[in-house]
């Protein structure tokens, strides 16, 4: 190896050591947003439970009003999950 290519391997190791910083803090960001977002999806499937919500609609309307909007994370969560939530806990409740 010659010095150039030495140098240019050094550059990249000292850059990714500084990403090491970035990657710890978006990982304790990502940690903190799941668990925020698990506690809400928890009270949402309490109410479920408790029957406090009897059409889809007002259990759209609920996760609506509770969800946070900027957050990528809820927001997919919500896409993806709510329709099987609802759905599950919905019939689960009209069988009773």
């Amino acid at each position: 190896m010659n010095v150039w290519m030495i140098s240019i391997l050094l550059s990249i190791l000292l850059f990714m050591l500084d990403l090491k910083h970035c990657v710890e803090y978006v990982y304790l960001r990502l940690s903190q947003n799941m668990y925020n977002t698990s506690k809400k999806f928890k009270h949402f499937i309490s109410y479920l439970h408790q029957e406090c919500i009897t059409s889809k609609r007002d259990a759209v309307n609920m996760l609506h009003n509770i969800c946070d909007k900027i957050s990528l994370i809820e927001c997919e969560l919500v896409a993806y999950a709510l329709d099987q939530i609802v759905y599950h806990m919905l019939h689960k409740q009209n069988k009773r």
